[in-house]
Formats: C-alpha cells, structure tokens, sequence
C-alpha cells in the first residue's frame, strides 16, 4: 500500500481582523483577487470578527476559524493585514510560520489603541512589516526600534481598472443625499471618528457655508463610530444651521457614486497612514485637500500637491474654495492626482510587491 504524502497546510493564511466596509478589509479582497487570477498559491483567510464583506472574502478565498487553522498543518506564511489581526498572535506562537505584518496605522491607532500585549506579540514575533506609507516605515524605526532591513513600503492600491459610475447612479446619489442639482458638493469619506476628523470636517463647512456667496454643500459617507461622542453628530449639524447644508449618509455597498458627485474630496483626519478613500477619489480625478496628518503627501505630491498644515481650516477652506471657483484649475488638479493612481497605486503596480513579500516569506 502506498504511503498518502503528509497534509500541507496553506502556502498562505491572510487574517483580517473584521469584514467591514473600511479600507483594509477592502483592499485585502481586492489583493485577494489579484493572487487568485495571477497565481497558484494555495491561500485561506482568518476573519477575526465579520461584517457585510464576509460572503466577499469567501468568494475569493477559503474562510476558516482561528481554532481551525490551528488545528494543523501551520502555514508557511501567516499574513496579518493589519495591526488588529495581531491577536491571533496571542493563540499560538506559530512555529515554522513566517509571519508578514502588513501595518495601516501610526501613533494614535498603533501606539493607543492596539491592545499592549497585540503591540509586543507583533513587535516581537513579525518576520516581515509591511508599512502602507514612509510616515508608517519611519514610524516603526524610530518609535518601536524595528530594524529598517525587517520593514517593506508597499503603498495602498486600487484595482487596475477603477469603475467609473454611470451618470444615472451619480444622480441618484446625489438625490438620495438631498443635494440640490448642480450644487457644488465637498465630500469625505469614512467612519465619523475623532481620528478621521468629523468634527473638523463641520467646522470646514462652516467656514465655508457661512461666506458671502457660497452654495457649496458637504457629503459625510460613512457612519459614526458608536462613541458618545459622534452618537450626536448630527445634531451638531443641527445645532450649527447647517442642516440643509451637511448632509450624512451611513455606510453603503456601492460609495462610488456618490464618489463621484464630489467636486472637491476633503480629508480632516487627524491620523490617515494612506487614505484608501483619497486614493478612490484621486481615480476618479477628483481634487484631495488633506491636512498633513499622516502618509497622504506621498500621494498628493505626484499632483505638485502639499498638504495643508494640521489642523489648519481656514487654509483648507481657502485651498476648497479657490478650486469650487476655478472648475479648469481642479480638473487639473484631478487629471495629475489620477494619473498618479494609474502609476503607482493600482494592484497592477503594488500586487507584484506584495507577492514578492509573500514568496520571501515561502522562500525563508
């Protein structure tokens, strides 16, 4: 009788520490994708905790428990797509997997709100970092000590082919929001957060709503983050008169249309190590304002671009509505910021990168 050869274990386990619609659980799909169409590994996927992208990862990969993993064979790679996914760290040491820590945060998320004990695990166990900006590379070097040979930058990516919506949806969009037709529209994107800066984007629209002249309106996409804090965010707006003005909207599976009905996409975060959702507005050749708060500049300078100093509003109004008036001079802008995108952060650019960091990692 012949001997059956030894069970193999995945060539690599991704985890995810939640399935949400937020950047990268997103962009560890679309990756996802990329290897499946581009390579033969042999790849499954750890959801930490789930969230309405779940039936997306399964749809490109084998979704499987921690406790399941851990069952046998390891791994050859274990891929942590973020700082958070760090706790699977805390179940196992892992032997004979090399272990790749993809990291999207800087100081507020890595340094406050990582649990300590995630932070050392990962610290101490990760063979590889991936940092998705320069501010992120330096960040680990000089705050935590990682040796600049132990850290790759691969820059946060998009699919190579961007959808760009139909006009019919982008009137829907704007007509689901309650903006008026033709209005001029200032828009952000993501969790209504302390970090991504909610607070500062009310305070931009009111700099800007309460001029002489202007008819601009702002978009919120994205819901709150369940703080006390932002639970009343709308009644900020309302207690601010800008009710008719701002205008939020939750969460939604399709935010490209109303992507695309911003004239203008601002980032107030006080922390962004790459933005995702500047990068899907820089595709769709929109304008980006972004305070210099995180590795958002390593995108904007391809546009001649700088940010603008933290915190600063009255410059971010200033910059919003010298392009509201200057259509020409924002489609420029736009035009470079898109180009850009096609030339350094599409999957067709970052997926090699970051499956030569995996093939390091079977190699090792």
């Amino acid at each position: 009788m012949t001997a059956r050869p030894p069970a193999r274990g995945a060539d690599v386990v991704f985890v995810s520490h939640e399935a949400t619609l937020t950047g990268a659980p997103v962009g560890l799909v679309q990756l996802l994708g990329w290897l499946r169409e581009h390579t033969d590994l042999r790849v499954e996927v750890v959801l930490v905790t789930g969230g309405p992208l779940a039936d997306a990862f399964a749809d490109v990969a084998t979704v499987r428990t921690v406790a399941e993993v851990l069952e046998g064979p390891l791994p050859r790679v274990l891929f942590l797509n973020s700082s958070f996914s760090a706790e699977v760290l805390l179940e196992s040491e892992w032997p004979g997997s090399h272990v790749i820590a993809r990291v999207p945060e800087l100081e507020v998320a890595f340094d406050q709100a990582l649990a300590p004990a995630a932070r050392r695990a990962l610290l101490e166990r990760a063979d590889r970092f991936v940092a998705v900006a320069e501010r992120v590379r330096r960040h680990l070097v000089e705050g935590h000590g990682v040796a600049p040979d132990r850290i790759a930058v691969v820059h946060g990516c998009l699919p190579a082919e961007p959808r760009a919506p139909a006009v019919e949806a982008v009137a829907a969009a704007r007509a689901e929001a309650g903006i008026p037709p033709g209005a001029p529209v200032v828009g952000a994107v993501g969790s209504r957060s302390w970090r991504k800066g909610a607070d500062l984007f009310l305070e931009l629209a009111a700099t800007v709503c309460r001029r002489p002249g202007s008819k601009a309106h702002f978009l919120w996409l994205g819901s709150d983050d369940g703080s006390w804090q932002f639970g009343r965010f709308g009644d900020d707006v309302r207690r601010a008169g800008l009710s008719a003005r701002v205008h939020l909207l939750d969460d939604h599976a399709d935010p490209v249309p109303f992507q695309a009905l911003m004239d203008v996409f601002a980032l107030t975060s006080r922390e962004d190590p790459f933005p995702r959702v500047a990068l899907e507005a820089a595709a769709l050749s929109r304008p980006v304002v972004a305070f210099d708060s995180g590795g958002v500049g390593e995108l904007l300078v391809h546009a001649d671009l700088a940010p603008v100093a933290y915190g600063d509003v009255p410059a971010m109004a200033t910059r919003v509505e010298g392009w509201l008036a200057d259509p020409d001079r924002a489609a420029g802008v736009g035009g470079r910021l898109a180009a850009a995108v096609r030339a350094h952060h599409t999957l067709a650019v970052g997926g090699p990168k970051m499956l030569a960091e995996i093939r390091r990692g079977l190699a090792a």
